[in-house]
């Protein structure tokens, strides 16, 4: 933004007046009587008017002019007005990684959050269809299941991903997903493993813990048996027990997904070994 356009919304945000029953402590700026060169144009201010009564931010009841909903909505538009000035919102969307900056990541999920609250029917920014692979050893009498940190979700998952269009079908989606993961060759199943669906098509929504936007999921689980290789471990791809799984925390602190555990529990003590007893 250039000067002007900077100091025009600083003006305009300024305007307005201090709501019945708000904190006499705080200071607003003294810019509301310097208005910039061309002063604010009516239909600047409309809009302005508009985009923050939508946010809930400003209030006109009996049509009066709009002033702030609320003391916390005053306090709101101050805080704008200061971090507007002090370019404090220039870096918070930036992207580092592949995932914004955490500022503004948060502000993302804190607004998806009231959309959630404010109506349980919130319409998904997203739709995801992913499978998931269930890979189980057993050692030393204890039942294990692979697991994989995602970075971006801050948590241990199960071998899997998104199902993209190209992909033939979900098993075909799940062989692909696992090379990469795996750092594989290209597998395909009967081949190189077999796939027996536990629970398909299960559909909920919730906020995603990598973009922090409402997201409706369907996702379908397979048992993986037969495998015919054995998974790499390194410090992300690890073993994890029941017992962490039921916690929702490993060993080592990080998070675990609740997805294997909520809507396979029942299932997985009678689930046999994937690696038909080959010892890996």
């Amino acid at each position: 933004m250039d000067p002007i356009a900077i100091e025009r919304l600083l003006h305009s945000l300024s305007a307005y007046p201090r709501p019945q029953g708000s904190e006499t402590w705080i200071a607003p700026p003294d810019i509301a009587s310097h208005a910039p060169d061309g002063g604010v144009p009516d239909e600047y201010r409309r809009a302005l008017d508009d985009l923050l009564t939508a946010l809930g931010l400003l209030s006109a009841p009996d049509g009066s002019p709009p002033t702030p909903s609320s003391p916390s909505a005053y306090y709101f538009l101050q805080s704008l007005i200061h971090g507007i000035r002090e370019g404090a919102f220039a870096g918070m969307w930036r992207e580092s990684g592949g995932q914004p900056e955490p500022t503004g990541r948060a502000w993302l999920g804190l607004a998806e959050a009231q959309r959630l609250i404010s109506a349980p029917d919130a319409t998904p920014l997203r739709s995801v269809r992913a499978v998931m692979g269930i890979i189980k050893t057993v050692r030393g009498g204890q039942a294990l299941y692979l697991m994989q940190y995602d970075h971006g979700a801050r948590q241990y998952q199960p071998i899997g991903g998104k199902v993209e269009a190209d992909d033939e079908n979900n098993v075909a989606a799940l062989a692909r997903e696992m090379s990469e993961e795996l750092n594989l060759p290209p597998l395909v199943a009967g081949r190189d493993f077999d796939a027996s669906p536990l629970k398909e098509h299960v559909r909920y929504r919730t906020i995603s813990a990598s973009l922090n936007v409402l997201t409706e999921y369907e996702h379908s689980f397979y048992h993986l048996r037969r495998l015919h290789f054995a998974p790499a471990l390194d410090e992300d791809t690890v073993w994890l027990s029941a017992d962490e799984l039921s916690a929702g925390r490993a060993r080592d602190g990080r998070a675990i997904s609740p997805l294997l555990f909520d809507n396979l529990a029942p299932v997985l003590p009678s689930l046999e070994d994937s690696f038909a007893g080959k010892n890996f």
